[in-house]
């Protein structure tokens, strides 16, 4: 079966910053240049200084240059979620999706309820089907998840399919995952926790995962189209109000500060990463981490929300209370820790971990924790 080339040519370049989530600052040779990135996701395991981006030269009213994928893990990554549907069209027409073959007609962009789909099949003898294809990007060490940040829209998606399928279509959402590491999908309930909730309700919507593979980073091999499982045991396991979390904190200026029993300690200026875990009411507690108006109770109550503040908050959802093996695995990384802080019942000497700069600027800040949403335990 014949190779698919996505665009004539590519270039690489080097990451330096990524300004909004439609620019790319990269480094070109001897030059800085703009590139249009056309994919919206966070890509967080991706954005580090120096690392590998691959972009074609294209005409556009803003930009000379478009981004189009990366490596990751041994793998291409493809990242133009525009080009993706183009992907799929193909995959339906060379007939590669057994549940889907034998069609009359296809629509792109189909227009019903409050939405635009993917793709409208027809058949002669038997009911349309309606396709929402979900570009996946974010594959760590063989699990591919999806969304990498919160989506209102893909939350719609999943209820608006539901309802068809109760109105007699046939409705199916289809993960494409660009990199071909990926043995097994799970909806991201760790960063986007309506959407595993509503993936687990809208029980009537057919779900498929796929997997492509690259010869390089624009040609695509369409006889390694695969399908991955779908770990639904795992997110009826996991996705529940519990779980543990990181607080990452910015302290703009040094100050002392007596905390319960530990008695005084200083804060020096950078970032703070606190480690801790609600068996239930998960979502309460971070509400409560932000709240002002709160009675001291931990000892990360004295801290936060002033004269620190909460920059980012990760959430893993695991069966397991992974509090401990995460903090010992962040002290191993930090600058430092501030001995005793919210260890009462643990054997650890702290679970708020300091560094001198941004720990999101690290990516063995960010390895650490897809490897705790991944790896088994």
């Amino acid at each position: 079966m014949k190779q698919i080339q996505l665009f004539d040519n590519f270039l690489e370049a080097e990451f330096i910053a990524r300004p909004n989530r439609f620019v790319m600052e990269l480094k070109l040779g001897d030059r800085v240049i703009e590139a249009y990135v056309p994919n919206t996701g966070r890509m967080t395991e991706f954005l580090f200084p120096g690392r590998k981006f691959y972009l074609t030269q294209q005409k556009m009213p803003k930009f000379n240059f478009k981004v189009i994928g990366t490596e990751y893990q041994g793998n291409y990554v493809f990242l133009d979620t525009i080009r993706v549907n183009s992907i799929m069209q193909e995959i339906l027409n060379r007939q590669k999706i057994a549940e889907l073959r034998g069609f009359s007609q296809l629509k792109r962009e189909y227009k019903i309820l409050n939405s635009k789909f993917d793709f409208k099949l027809a058949y002669h003898n038997s009911e349309d089907r309606i396709i929402e294809v979900k570009s996946c990007t974010l594959c760590h060490k063989g699990t591919a998840m999806f969304p990498d940040a919160p989506t209102l829209r893909g939350q719609r998606h999943l209820e608006e399919l539901n309802e068809l399928a109760e109105r007699g279509y046939e409705s199916w959402i289809i993960f494409l995952i660009t990199n071909f590491n990926a043995n097994k999908f799970l909806p991201n309930h760790h960063v986007d926790f309506d959407y595993g909730k509503l993936f687990l309700r809208c029980n009537k919507v057919r779900t498929m995962a796929l997997k492509l593979k690259f010869a390089d980073p624009v040609t695509l091999l369409p006889e390694a189209v695969t399908e991955v499982e779908i770990d639904h045991e795992r997110l009826k396991r996991e996705c529940r109000n519990a779980g543990t979390y990181l607080l990452v904190l910015k302290n703009q200026s040094q100050f002392q500060r007596k905390i319960g029993a530990l008695g005084e300690r200083k804060f020096q200026p950078g970032y703070y990463v606190y480690i801790g875990s609600a068996l239930r009411n998960l979502e309460q507690r971070l509400k409560r981490h932000n709240s002002k108006r709160k009675k001291i109770h931990w000892h990360i109550d004295s801290i936060i929300p002033e004269p620190m503040q909460i920059v980012k908050t990760h959430v893993i959802r695991r069966e397991l209370r992974l509090e401990s093996k995460l903090a010992e695995e962040l002290s191993k990384i930090g600058d430092g820790e501030v001995q005793g802080f919210g260890v009462s019942d643990d054997r650890l000497d702290s679970h708020l971990v300091y560094f001198r700069e941004d720990p999101h600027e690290n990516d063995l800040f960010i390895k650490t924790i897809l490897d705790f949403r991944t790896t088994s335990f």
